[in-house]
């Protein structure tokens, strides 16, 4: 009976035969290697580069809307290239939204879709991040383009992006930054936009709007006005 051959992978092959010595190599060994060496996220294998971004989403869900995200303070999750290659691909892939250069946040998932954080809480977020204060550049008095904002800041300038919508951090001089989140504070820095040539005509439009209790806060920060705004407003705070 003549001697039978068996196939594996295409090749055929003797009984007894031993095909590695003439360069072949088993398939069970190359399938035992790929289970052996193929990246997992259980263990150590967590801080592995195709596992980070998993871990980076989960991490980010479990906090609050408008938390900033960072790499500092990723580097639990692997090692500093790939926490920054992996905030990379998620953006590319819409699951993070970049806001300025090394700030990111997640987008929130809604029955319409996915928005970008709500703006005030961004701001507040970023605000308690970089220990800095903003203030609206506006009451009414100026064109606000909707798709861009303008922020006062004690800061360096900045353009974030959420989603669609851009806002531009503008520095500013402390005495613009007067009374953050108040009528009386949104009024300065209204007429510090306007500028010297519109204040007599600005402070015409701008006192209707205001509340007793903000032209006392007005009156109250004249100290730290530019003669140009103070002047003007004590002829209008005395002559009414």
């Amino acid at each position: 009976m003549g001697a039978t051959s068996t196939e594996v992978c295409g090749q055929d092959t003797a009984p007894g035969r031993t095909p590695e010595g003439d360069g072949w190599q088993s398939p069970l060994r190359d399938l035992t290697s790929y289970w052996l060496d193929r990246p997992t996220c259980d263990g150590a294998q967590a801080r592995d580069e195709q596992c980070c971004p998993k871990r980076i989403i989960e991490s980010a869900e479990a906090k609050p809307e408008a938390t900033p995200i960072q790499a500092d303070d990723l580097l639990h999750l692997g090692d500093r290239a790939a926490v920054v290659r992996s905030l990379s691909r998620l953006v590319h892939s819409e699951r993070l939204l970049r806001i300025c250069r090394g700030v990111y946040m997640r987008p929130i998932q809604t029955r319409f879709g996915l928005r970008a954080p709500r703006l005030e809480k961004a701001l507040a977020s970023l605000s308690a991040l970089w220990a800095r204060s903003f203030a609206a550049n506006w009451l009414g008095l100026t064109t606000q383009n909707t798709v861009r904002s303008i922020y006062l800041t004690s800061g360096p300038d900045r353009l974030l992006h959420f989603g669609g919508h851009r806002v531009e951090l503008r520095h500013a001089p402390a005495w613009q930054l007067t009374a953050p989140h108040r009528p009386a504070g949104v009024a300065i820095r209204a007429l510090a936009w306007l500028g010297p040539d519109e204040v007599e005509r600005s402070l015409d439009a701008v006192f209707p709007q205001l509340s007793g209790e903000a032209v006392s806060d007005l009156a109250a920060a004249r100290d730290v006005m530019p003669g140009w705004m103070a002047e003007p407003l004590n002829r209008r705070l005395v002559h009414g």
